[in-house]
């Protein structure tokens, strides 16, 4: 698994990174997101929303056949936005609040 990370163009969000990921069978499954909440930094992955019944819902965009292959890959996922992390801004991930101070990396258009 090879993953690509990006820093949002605005730093009003919780959003700490996006992340695009490459599978070993050459698939690469873009929107993945790492933000901060209440309970620490977390991993999520792509969703759409939807509206039922005129209420606004998210439909997630990949699956998991199991929760422990979802926690087991969010996890690394994580681990490696940590590393990352470490790696660009020479030092290391925000704990539990982003200080909003580094938008030095050009990423996608969004």
């Amino acid at each position: 698994m090879k993953v690509d990370f990006y820093t949002p163009k605005g730093r009003d969000t919780k959003i700490l990174a996006f992340a695009d990921v490459t599978l070993s069978e050459g698939v690469v499954v873009r929107g993945f997101r790492v933000a901060d909440g209440s309970n620490g930094v977390f991993a999520a992955v792509p969703s759409k929303p939807i509206t039922v019944n005129g209420e606004k819902r998210f439909w997630n965009q990949v699956a998991f056949t199991s929760n422990e292959i979802r926690e087991r890959f969010l996890g690394e996922l994580l681990e490696d936005y940590h590393r990352w992390r470490k790696n660009e801004a020479g030092h290391p991930p925000p704990e539990a609040k982003a200080s909003g101070a580094e938008d030095a990396e050009e990423g996608p258009p969004f």
